[in-house]
This record gives C-alpha cells, sequence and structure tokens, in this order.
C-alpha cells in the first residue's frame, strides 16, 4: 500500500509539473509591454507621451524639401501624419520606437526620408506635428496593421506601448505628398 501510496504521489507530481510547464509563458513573453490601444484620429497616451493618428495615406512619390523619392519597385509609401507630446519632461519626449505590422510582418520608418518624427523631440504643453513614413510590398498596402509607437525602443521591455490599428484599404491615395519637417505649437 505504501508503494501503491508513494507512485500515486509522483504521478501527481509529474502531471502537475506538465501542467505548470503548458501554462509557463514563453522565454521574453512576461517581458512584453501592455498595449495602449487606439484607432486613427483618437488620442491616446501612456506616462510618457500622448499621440494622434491624423491621417494615413499612400503615395508613389514622397518629396522632401527639393527632393523626390520615388518608390522602389513593389512598393509603395505609406505616410502616417502624427500629433504627438510629451506628457512628462522633454528628457522622456521622443517617440524612439516606431514599426507598422503587418500579418506579422515588421516595417520601421524608412531612412531615406529625413523629416521623420521619429526620434524628433517632442515637448512639454507644446504638441508637435509630422509623419512618420513607411515603404512597404504593394501587396500590403490593401490590409490592416498595427502602428507601435513607444518612448523606448525595445518596446517589448517597456510596461506599456501606443498601438494604432490602421487600415490601409480606406487610406487616401494620391501620386505624390509633401513631407515637411515636424512642427512644435498649437
Amino acid at each position: 500500500m505504501k508503494r501503491l501510496t508513494a507512485w500515486g504521489i509522483a504521478f501527481a507530481l509529474l502531471a502537475g509539473g506538465w501542467l505548470i510547464s503548458l501554462v509557463t509563458p514563453q522565454e521574453v513573453a512576461w517581458r512584453d509591454g501592455f498595449p495602449i490601444t487606439g484607432v486613427v484620429g483618437e488620442e491616446i497616451a501612456d506616462r510618457n507621451v500622448s499621440v494622434t493618428i491624423t491621417d494615413v495615406t499612400l503615395t508613389d512619390d514622397v518629396v522632401e524639401g527639393s527632393d523626390i523619392y520615388p518608390q522602389s519597385d513593389g512598393a509603395i509609401w505609406v505616410v502616417i501624419g502624427i500629433t504627438a507630446q510629451s506628457l512628462t519632461d522633454e528628457t522622456e519626449g521622443t517617440i524612439k520606437h516606431a514599426t507598422l505590422n503587418i500579418e506579422g510582418n515588421e516595417y520601421r520608418p524608412s531612412d531615406r526620408v529625413r523629416n521623420s518624427m521619429q526620434d524628433a523631440r517632442i515637448f512639454v504643453a507644446a504638441p508637435s506635428r509630422g509623419y512618420l513614413v513607411f515603404e512597404i510590398p504593394e501587396p500590403d498596402a490593401h490590409k490592416t496593421g498595427e502602428l507601435r509607437l513607444g518612448s523606448r525602443w525595445d518596446v517589448d521591455n517597456a510596461d506599456t506601448y501606443l498601438a494604432f490599428a490602421i487600415d490601409l484599404s480606406v487610406a487616401e491615395q494620391v501620386p505624390t505628398i509633401e513631407v515637411d519637417s515636424a512642427v512644435v505649437g498649437y
């Protein structure tokens, strides 16, 4: 009887350990940030920044000053207008992380465009208006994605990040758009 009880306890402990391993988060899942979600036109904020997506435009050419950037073969530009301001102080007032995620593909703002709001300084009580410009493949240009923004580069290790649902199928499409430097103030 003692032997049967010992085997029963051992089996119960093994089964319990197996169940715990099933519900334990993956290696980095415990670090994932908590998304604060919103849609185009809605202002959302975490502890550091407040952001509103003002418009989303698809275009073939981006004009920046005297430079014209045509899209790459098989790609299209996604130009996202944003208004952002710092809620704490200027040391936390930047958008370090910006990605556009569409069906598992992650796109970062184009480094060909200089006037991006990514890494631009934003201020307390003086909203900054500017653009994030992504170059994505044409097939993804009519899908729904998620724009992730954060004041830290590694939003996976931040406690929160801003996440906007972006439906590119309803975005305005124009042949050319001019991207100006960020404007600060009302």
